[in-house]
């Protein structure tokens, strides 16, 4: 029985050898596809996003100097 055994653990290692290699898929830069209007709206809508930060931060600004002159502190 053992032999028996070690004659087939032999062959599928020796079959598994000889095998030929599985190439490997292609990296993923060549399968992602690019739509050009999907990364449009990407960046209108990165776009609009940073907008909106911007004015945030000036109206912040804008009420801290209001704030300031209501006080009377002209220190920053």
């Amino acid at each position: 029985m053992s032999l028996l055994s070690g004659i087939i653990s032999g062959s599928l290692v020796a079959g598994g050898l000889q095998e030929p290699e599985v190439p490997a898929p292609p990296p993923a830069s060549v399968r992602i596809h690019r739509n050009p209007r999907k990364e449009f709206l990407i960046q209108r809508w990165n776009d609009e996003i940073a907008g909106l930060f911007r004015s945030v931060l000036r109206m912040d600004r804008q009420i801290s100097e209001f704030g300031r002159k209501i006080i009377g502190d002209t220190d920053k």
